[in-house]
């Protein structure tokens, strides 16, 4: 639920009436907030409140935890007031838990997911553990593995101790990390027992602001719903204020109110407590600086120094330190200093600070800190800057504080207060402190940011002033790796590029930096290969060789030499690969760059294979060993992807199927189920179960959990589109023009071939040719030559063409026969210039490859008639054990030809064997066309009803009703449930039954008592 409205509206005050209701209920709830720190916010602040929340209740042995040292006492009397809003909120959060043990519960999970993935210490409080070095395709991939723990965190708590609800307020100030970490979980939220609510300021949301475009995007999400919370209307507001007032108001007042707030409720409330005995000021920020000065001098300075610190998490230590210190220097006309143990007693008796947590406060409402901060003059803005920015320092430790917590906190804090105080030393190494400690924090982000501050800086700093030990180039290539992290591959190449250009204008550059020219460029070229400029990747990197030419053993030529195979490796060209990779391969192992050499020793094992060369079961045994020593998952992963793709290529789908799972199993424990090598994993996945003739299987896999966003699983439905079309063409067509939006080139390639497909079923095929050249195209632009793929796509084409003239001849249609012959062709020749000119990933056509071969001849023969059943023969000979699914067809080919010869014992064995195979798989229309020519052929069909053909509970359901002769319309109408979805599970029954249609599904159903208890 995102929930929006003005400022003061009353959104905290309907949170913490959600939460107290939530926590009656028996939810767990957990609540952060986002606080508006300026330039580099704090990182996940929302999240972390919640989860140290979390920890320091469960740590409470025997009492029922309280958040933040609240106290429900006074919470109770803000209640009667309707006053005090975020300690209520804050004793809501505490309420939550229901129990002790559910708390220490959620807590114990909490460390134990911290254990097994560190990335999650990030967050909780830790520095996780440091990352390996990166090789070209693994930016951002810390940051993945924080939010699949987050994302996986939250749904075992909500599986395993209580249904959960999340509170996130004051989105609308949130950091660029805690964004993207809010848009993947709510992409992920599906049968989970997790509710999370975000609140943000509708007011604040300019044209350009940054949550605009995230609200825009989750509001997409069928799981998403949005709340605008409108002002009080008139009879509305008058029982708020009489409650608030204690008692019935004047009418003349109340109309007052009423005109000047617009149903506000903080607006109409401040009005309230400035009197109703003298005239109403004339705007809201009047009114509150009215409330300021009717303070002591005392109250006001902590009050006007408490504004400068933010409008939440305002420390006790430091709003003493800093009234304090901004008194001695400028203490009052006649000497005399103020009372600061008094004016903040003042501020909170007039609830215009509240506490928040122990030895911490907040401003009741922010809008009173915008309203106290605004009113402040230029230099008086400055000099409380620099008061807050010197006590930090000192507070901290001469800026050295030993707490993780608090160095990230500071850092920001302080790198903010020095660079609005002009105090640009002390902002310039703030912000690189900053940087460094948001990058820890798998925060790239708010390390960017930072980061291209200090590059702002530093030549502002004169140079005897600026940190010890740094350069600006390296600053540049540190912004730039961050950037890369975050997804802003073009900013990182901008960033590395201008690292490599004053690298190369320093005047007499020594050896150090001739080492810096050659990091910057192999920087330049991993950012490059990010955004896809393959051909500037290259260049780059063979340029890093000629900077280091004669160098010693050296990182960034190893990082170079890398993303120069990966290259070679991605454009065919394995011969220049195995050139590089020895040498490459050397150094990185004399370096103890294991994470390189792992990727370097599965991207030897692709090249070796690629040139038709032995020993790529070595290679890649030697990358998992070394990945393994390296504790690199993520390299882990790529290594059992190429494993799997091996064992498609080489005809050991059992191999394949063992090396995907065993990567996925891997990804998911790591946190990196939504990499890209995992989702290729999944998506090889689909085709090799519905290959060894796993329908449901193959479905299975596309089926979105907790470690899919919502993204990856429609990414996951285009590669099982091949399947539907299959099992149910209908079902294809019908998904398949909302799904080709926003796809990439080969994404489209495979949805218009299963198009082609459903559509060549269903007998249009003249649209099926249609699709397959648009296939063709899409294929084309994917970029490689002659792809063996195509030679399956142009097949399609050919036999739907096939089909065509087959009818033709049947009603002795010659010119219909010559339109569909010319029609084909193109496909012949393309099929057949991919067999002789593409190149086979193993060097040599694999078992696959020659299967479609054998196929296309087959087809190109059923073209003109003159195919023979020894042919169909062939092909599902040579497709036995690639595909079950073309083994079927090709044996339902067969005994076609076979019963038109007479031989009908012949033709019946081989259609029973399709049959079954086709009931496995669940493919109707193939099973329709078997029954179809039993019955033209007069033999009968073995239709044993499959053992596991197990109705779940809404199949029989849905069958009860197709018995009564209901149409899907209705059907769903009964069972709250689309048509479509009615539809779906006709045809999921049919599939598992084998039967042709409704009438013999209910047949089976009733003699085989598959509606029983059970299924």
């Amino acid at each position: 639920m995102l929930l929006g409205g003005d400022a003061g509206v009353g959104k905290t005050r309907l949170l913490a009436e959600v939460t107290r209701r939530a926590a009656e209920d028996g939810l767990l709830v957990l609540f952060g907030r986002c606080v508006d720190l300026g330039t580099g916010s704090l990182p996940y602040l929302p999240f972390a409140e919640a989860l140290s929340q979390l920890v320091r209740a469960g740590a409470a042995e025997g009492t029922a935890p309280v958040a933040d040292g609240s106290d429900p006492d006074r919470t109770a009397q803000k209640d009667r007031t309707a006053q005090n809003v975020r300690t209520a909120q804050n004793v809501q959060t505490a309420q939550s838990v229901r129990t002790a043990q559910n708390v220490r519960a959620a807590a114990q999970i909490v460390r134990t997911v911290a254990q097994e993935r560190p990335g999650l210490a990030r967050i909780a409080g830790g520095s996780g553990q440091a990352s390996p070095e990166r090789g070209p395709g693994d930016t951002g991939l810390d940051r993945l593995a924080l939010f699949e723990a987050v994302s996986y965190l939250l749904g075992r708590i909500g599986d395993e101790v209580a249904p959960l609800l999340l509170v996130i307020e004051d989105v609308h100030w949130a950091d660029a990390s805690t964004r993207d970490l809010v848009r993947f979980l709510l992409t992920r939220l599906g049968g989970d027992r997790l509710l999370v609510v975000a609140s943000y300021r509708a007011d604040d949301l300019h044209r350009r602001h940054p949550l605009r475009p995230l609200l825009g995007e989750l509001l997409r999400l069928p799981q998403v719903q949005r709340m605008d919370l409108a002002p009080f209307a008139a009879a509305e507001l008058a029982d708020f204020l009489s409650a608030v007032h204690g008692g019935e108001l004047d009418a003349e007042i109340l109309a007052q109110i009423a005109a000047r707030s617009g149903g506000n409720a903080y607006y109409a409330e401040e009005l309230l407590a400035v009197g109703t005995d003298v005239q109403l000021p004339t705007g809201l920020a009047d009114i509150l600086l009215d409330r300021l000065e009717r303070l002591s001098p005392a109250g006001q300075q902590v009050l006007r120094m408490a504004s400068v610190l933010g409008a939440a998490r305002i420390d006790d230590a430091l709003l003493r330190a800093c009234t304090e210190a901004d008194q001695l220097g400028h203490p009052g006309a006649d000497g005399s200093r103020i009372d600061v143990e008094a004016g903040l007693r003042e501020a909170i008796t007039h609830q215009l600070l509240v506490p928040d947590g122990p030895d911490r406060y907040a401003f009741r409402h922010a809008l009173f800190q915008e309203a106290v901060y605004a009113d402040l003059l230029p230099g008086q803005r400055v000099r409380l800057h620099a008061t807050a920015a010197h006590q930090l320092v000192a507070l901290t430790g001469n800026d050295q504080p030993t707490d993780r917590r608090a160095a990230d906190r500071t850092a920001a804090e302080l790198a903010r207060h020095a660079f609005a105080a002009h105090d640009l030393p002390l902002a310039l190494s703030a912000s690189l402190r900053a940087a460094a400690e948001a990058g820890r924090r798998s925060a790239p982000a708010e390390a960017l940011v930072h980061y291209e501050q200090a590059l702002q800086l530093w030549s502002a700093v004169e140079s005897e002033r600026r940190p010890e030990g740094r350069n600006q180039i390296e600053v540049a290539l540190a912004a730039a790796a961050v950037a890369g992290d975050a997804g802003l591959h073009d900013r990182a190449v901008s960033l590395a590029q201008m690292a490599l250009d004053d690298a190369l204008l320093e005047e007499a550059p020594l050896e150090g930096d001739r080492f810096l020219t050659a990091r910057a460029r192999a920087a330049l070229a991993l950012h490059n290969y990010a955004s896809g400029d393959m051909a500037a990747a290259r260049e780059q990197a063979r340029q890093v060789m000629v900077d280091l030419a004669g160098a010693p053993p050296n990182a960034a030529r190893v990082l170079a030499r890398s993303i120069e195979v990966q290259v070679d490796v991605s454009l065919g060209e394995a011969e220049a690969a195995l050139e590089v990779l020895p040498a490459a391969l050397a150094e990185a192992k004399e370096l103890g760059l294991l994470s390189l050499q792992a990727g370097l020793q599965a991207s030897l094992a692709v090249a070796t294979g690629m040139a038709g060369r032995p020993g790529t079961d070595e290679q890649l045994a030697q990358a998992r060993e070394v990945a393994e020593r390296a504790g690199d998952q993520a390299v882990l992963i790529r290594v059992l992807y190429v494993g799997a793709v091996d064992g498609i290529d080489g005809g050991d789908l059992a191999g394949a199927v063992a090396a995907a799972t065993e990567g996925l199993a891997v990804a998911e424990a790591a946190g990196l189920a939504s990499s890209l090598y995992a989702a290729q994993i999944r998506s090889l996945l689909i085709t090799i179960r519905w290959q060894m003739g796993d329908g449901d299987g193959a479905v299975a896999v596309v089926r979105p959990d907790r470690q899919l966003s919502a993204s990856l699983a429609r990414r996951m439905e285009v590669f099982a589109m091949p399947v539907l079309a299959a099992r149910d063409p209908e079902q294809v067509l019908n998904a398949g023009p909302w799904m080709m939006l926003a796809q990439t080139a080969w994404h489209n390639q495979v949805l218009y071939t299963a198009s082609a497909e459903a559509l060549a079923w269903l007998g249009r095929w003249d649209e099926s040719v249609t699709a397959v050249r648009k296939a063709l195209e899409f294929l084309e632009a994917d970029g490689e030559p002659y792809a063996l793929v195509g030679i399956s796509v142009a097949t399609i084409g050919l036999a739907a063409m096939a089909d065509a003239a087959a009818q033709a001849r049947e009603r002795d249609d010659v010119e219909a026969v010559r339109r569909a012959i010319a029609q084909a062709e193109p496909f012949i020749d393309d099929a057949r210039a991919r067999a002789k000119n593409g190149r086979p990933r193993k060097f040599t056509m694999g078992p696959e490859g020659l299967a479609w071969i054998a196929r296309v001849d087959a087809e190109v023969a059923r073209l003109h008639g003159t195919d023979d059943e020894a042919s169909w023969g062939q092909v599902a000979d040579a497709f036995e054990g690639i595909s079950v699914y073309e083994v079927a067809k090709a044996k339902w080919r067969r005994a076609q030809l076979l019963a038109r010869a007479g031989e009908r014992e012949a033709a019946r064995r081989e259609a029973t064997a399709a049959r079954q195979a086709a009931v496995r798989l669940g493919t109707r229309p193939l099973i329709e066309a078997l029954d179809d020519l039993a019955r033209r052929g007069r033999f009968e069909v073995a239709k044993p009803v499959p053992a596991n053909a197990v109705l779940t509970r809404r199949e029989r359901d849905v069958m009860a009703l197709v018995a009564q002769g209901l149409t899907n319309r209705v059907i769903g109408e009964r069972l709250f449930i689309s048509e479509k979805t009615a539809s779906v599970h006709v045809s999921n029954v049919l599939a598992k039954l084998g039967a042709s249609g409704r009438a013999e599904a209910v047949a089976i159903v009733a003699r085989h008592g598959l509606l029983g208890a059970g299924g």
